[in-house]
């Protein structure tokens, strides 16, 4: 994948290693409407199959994305995962990255997608380049990867928005069977919302879960969604669930999702589906 110039280092190790190819390409393409969330669910899935503090974060803007270490890890020991030394914890993300790039690989065009890729100057000598056509820099203490979010394609993504949702369903459940230390924040919200169906607000979700409020959001972000994607799919997933059930009325469905008609339902279906209740009923 690199050209021999590029001494081997923990990045390229990440690129080389076969953990890469244990993700769930087929549902990360499936369940991926943008490229924010094929991101976000790589590194969902990313963060369960280290055994160590999860290094990265996502931060984004209009135009970009970028994935690099997440400083919060060595600043601070109450973090869900602890803290480490800083010099592991930046090889760690070194590595980490090099898994990452290389899903990116799989999913999609990766040429015109990351516009640069910015490592300690311990990683490689000073400039280096991907075969790809990707940037390879010496830069800084941590490394980082800079993306444009238009450009991050997804190959054979569904247009269809119910067939994402069963999609993203799908990998919500497979997160859930490998998830045994309740790393995942996600999921860890939709186990309050089942015990706890009427609650909405994140400050009580936060309160179950014995955390602040603050730092329940943080980690949703630094896995690159956040609290309204997270109720946004919870609460498609109680009307999809609801709809395969049985076949009760619409009038009963409806009231069993507070929702006081028919109407509101359908125009729910319509709203994340573009489909009737009936169509969603026996599609799905």
């Amino acid at each position: 994948m690199l050209h021999t110039n590029i001494k081997k280092g923990a990045f390229v190790e990440g690129l080389n290693s076969a953990e890469a190819d244990r993700f769930p390409v087929d549902l990360i393409q499936g369940a991926s409407s943008h490229s924010a969330q094929a991101l976000s669910l790589c590194m969902r899935y990313q963060q369960l199959q280290s055994s160590e503090p999860f290094p990265l974060m996502i931060s984004s803007g209009r135009q970009s994305l970028r994935v690099n270490q997440h400083q919060l890890l060595h600043q601070s020991s109450d973090l869900p995962y602890g803290s480490g030394n800083a010099k592991n914890l930046a090889e760690s993300a070194c590595y980490q990255l090099g898994v990452l790039i290389s899903v990116l690989a799989k999913l999609g065009e990766i040429r015109t997608c990351i516009r640069v890729i910015l490592l300690p100057a311990s990683e490689l000598p000073a400039y280096g380049r991907f075969l790809l056509g990707v940037p390879l820099v010496a830069h800084g203490r941590f490394p980082k990867a800079l993306m444009n979010s238009q450009c991050l394609l997804v190959n054979h993504r569904p247009r269809d928005s119910l067939d994402r949702h069963l999609y993203e369903s799908r990998f919500n459940g497979l997160l859930r069977r490998k998830d045994r230390l309740n790393k995942d924040p996600a999921l860890r919200i939709f186990d309050v919302l089942r015990q706890h169906p009427t609650i909405r607000d994140i400050k009580d979700i936060a309160s179950l879960l014995n955390l602040p409020p603050r730092q329940l959001n943080q980690q949703l972000v630094a896995l690159g969604t956040s609290f309204f994607q997270v109720m946004d799919f919870y609460q498609r997933d109680q009307l999809v669930q609801e709809l395969k059930a049985s076949n009760d009325d619409y009038q009963d469905v409806a009231g069993r999702l507070n929702m006081n008609s028919t109407r509101r339902l359908g125009n729910a279906c319509h709203r994340w589906f573009h489909r009737s209740p009936e169509s969603i009923r026996y599609r799905a």
